[in-house]
């Protein structure tokens, strides 16, 4: 693999767009869409007071001066934390992520450069570095060397420039800090102090870019490697060979036992580390997982699950690269395509997110000979026509199930379960429908017509009948009558504890864990919505309710204790003044939207960064059920589609699927659940 360029990559940040160009500072692109930058530089460019907190939202105009295609581009903010001023009175983030304006088409030589994320402060400690910045007297550009000294009290790293060069200037700021060692990125260049004798600059750590946009770890190739790691057997080995001679017994009996545990540890770290590459593939972070992989290879040089993994990472990286060359190159043809452009773009798209099969690549090859002019416009449409008119290999042949259940297994997929989940799977339960017409029966409104949220809003405000009916009522039409749930049973089933996101109103879940002894803990919203930082916590194991705030329980290690997480996330039936905290009629639903950052907790949204998302029993009809999928889904910072199953879709629910990248398999749910058990132990 060629070796990343700092020169593909670097940006100046420019007045406006107009001749000559007067760059203000710089940047760096990390994805094929998103560039950093310093927020103060952006204020400058805008010409908005230093004291700016609000995310601009004008236009960015910016090039790339380093390569031959100078085109001016556009960007608007994507991410923004400005400066502030922390306790100690010293100033700390200053941190903004661009976004390329969605027409923009890159320059050829234009790549995305890698980040090295180190978190140890004696990585820091004399470190060679390079940048490239935009002082006053050179628009072009001037490159300089320096060496990191260490960190300050607000994080910062300080760097010096190399002697008998001029030092930082202004011009510099937001420039990327290349590692000569890593051949990637480990700051941004944010700060010059301007001493009477000497200058010191400061830059950004990589560490601060994710803690401002968690996000980054999906769009950019992030690196988190130790440097000049080795094993502990191999460190232990040298020590043990230092001994002297005739050692008593019991010094012997403490070599070993300390042999021992250090091989533990080493078998632990070295499993940890596997999951990781594991995981980092699975969400198609394929750079980075060849990164974790020869970091292990490095420790195991004889282990045959790296080089295996690597051989086929660099493949998938070859490929993936292929499919964009292939999207640059199409783009010119766009005329000529006409609304077939569109279709491949989209396939091409979900190539590079999802990886490229073996039918993905014989469209690719298809797509090459209309670019290299072997096959003709017309030969193109036509047979991208046909895709679409016959039948090709279906999504259900397309279900791994001996994956899908490893997943499952791992704990490395959140499930979201909605209201249409059990009609589907019990036949002696109430569908929605059926529900709907058993409230309106019971409050004497047989021609009610409307949906659930709309009858349940009827007989709240009824002075009538009131919340506490609405609430016992519900509870005796949702409770399933049938008492075992296959999908339930093969939850139960799993060693992993789960994250389990339930829009549900029923207590089957709970019940089902609680009959197979499987730990876990309900958690749930104050009954006040207002009292957003209030939740409750209720355990499998233990009598009493606890209270928490959402700080408290982001620190609590629910997964690593065990404990199978059910986040109610429309109220819990059945608990103390339960009835206020239900999500059931249209002002619940309101006030839900109304205060959805602070009520969905911080603990599950983090959970959702890195595992897959499976929703069931979800079909978005009703405004209601879209409302609760676009809520969680706007959580999501994972690329990874989401999967859902049912088997009927209209032509809307099949265009909104599609719009929020949920890949649906028509298949019944009963036989999806079959399928994956018996894939299980």
């Amino acid at each position: 693999m060629p070796k990343p360029n700092l020169n593909n990559a670097i940006v100046r940040i420019l007045i406006e767009d107009s001749e000559p160009r007067q760059p203000l500072g710089a940047g760096f692109l990390v994805s094929s869409r998103h560039i950093l930058t310093c927020a103060h530089v952006i204020i400058d460019v805008l010409d908005l007071p230093e004291n700016t907190r609000e995310a601009p939202e004008g236009l960015i105009y910016l090039d790339f001066p380093l390569l031959d295609d100078k085109q001016t581009l556009s960007a608007t903010v994507y991410k923004w934390s400005p400066v502030k001023e922390s306790a100690k009175g010293e100033f700390e983030e200053d941190i903004c992520v661009l976004e390329l304006s969605p027409e923009t088409v890159l320059p050829d030589k234009a790549e995305p450069i890698p980040i090295i994320v180190l978190e140890q402060e004696a990585h820091f400690n004399d470190r060679a570095v390079r940048m490239f910045g935009f002082p006053e007297d050179k628009e072009n550009g001037d490159w300089l060397n320096g060496t990191l000294q260490g960190t300050i009290g607000n994080g910062w790293v300080q760097l010096e420039s190399e002697v008998g060069r001029r030092g930082v200037l202004p011009g510099f700021s937001g420039t990327a800090i290349w590692d000569k060692e890593g051949n990637a990125v480990i700051g941004m260049m944010v700060s010059i102090y301007a001493g009477e004798v000497d200058t010191s600059a400061y830059m950004i750590p990589a560490y601060k870019f994710i803690e401002v946009s968690p996000e980054l770890e999906q769009l950019c190739t992030i690196k988190r490697r130790l440097i000049n790691r080795q094993k502990p057997s191999s460190v232990f080995e040298k020590l043990k060979d230092k001994l002297p001679s005739g050692k008593s017994t019991s010094l012997t009996n403490k070599v070993h036992q300390l042999e021992t545990e250090i091989k533990e540890t080493e078998h632990k770290m070295i499993t940890k580390e596997i999951d990781e590459a594991r995981r980092l593939e699975r969400n198609h972070a394929y750079s980075q997982a060849l990164e974790q992989w020869q970091n292990i290879q490095s420790l195991l040089p004889d282990d045959i699950r790296a080089s295996e993994a690597i051989q086929a990472l660099e493949e998938k990286i070859a490929l993936k690269k292929r499919v964009i060359d292939v999207q640059k190159r199409l783009i010119k043809h766009f005329k000529a395509l006409g609304a077939t452009y569109l279709q491949i773009d989209v396939r091409l798209r979900r190539m590079k997110k999802e990886g490229v099969d073996d039918e993905a690549e014989t469209l690719l090859n298809i797509i090459e000979q209309f670019l290299n002019q072997d096959i003709s416009t017309d030969d193109l449409t036509e047979f991208w026509s046909s895709l679409d008119s016959q039948p090709s290999k279906t999504k259900v042949d397309a279900l791994n199930y001996q994956a899908l259940a490893a997943r499952l297994e791992r704990g490395d997929i959140v499930i979201f379960l909605g209201s249409d989940l059990l009609p589907s799977l019990c036949d002696q339960n109430l569908s929605n429908a059926e529900i709907v017409k058993g409230l309106a029966n019971y409050v004497n409104y047989p021609n009610f017509n409307g949906d659930f949220p709309e009858i349940c809003e009827y007989i709240d405000m009824n002075n009538q009948f009131g919340r506490q009916l609405l609430s016992d009522k519900l509870q005796t039409l949702v409770e399933p009558k049938k008492p075992s749930i296959a999908l339930y049973q093969l939850f139960a089933s799993l060693r992993k504890p789960l994250l389990l996101i339930s829009a549900t109103y029923d207590t089957r879940l709970e019940q089902t864990f609680q009959a197979r002894k499987k730990k876990f803990v309900v958690l749930y919203h104050h009954s006040d919505k207002k009292n957003t930082d209030t939740l409750f916590l209720d355990y499998s194991d233990k009598t009493e309710i606890q209270q928490c705030s959402n700080e408290t329980l982001s620190g609590l290690p629910l997964l690593e204790q065990g404990y199978s997480v059910i986040y109610r996330m429309l109220g819990r039936m059945g608990a103390d003044d339960s009835s206020k905290a239900l999500v059931v009629s249209e002002k619940d639903y309101f006030t839900f939207t109304q205060y959805q950052d602070k009520l969905i907790p911080n603990y599950v949204v983090k959970q959702l960064r890195n595992r897959g998302f499976w929703l069931l029993g979800h079909h978005p009809k009703n405004w209601d059920k879209r409302l609760i999928i676009n809520i969680i889904l706007s959580k999501r910072t994972n690329e990874e589609p989401a999967l859902t199953i049912f088997q009927e879709t209209e032509e809307f629910c099949r265009l909104y699927l599609k719009n929020k990248q949920i890949e649906n398999y028509p298949i019944d749910l009963k036989v999806f659940v079959e399928n994956l058990q018996a894939q299980l132990p």
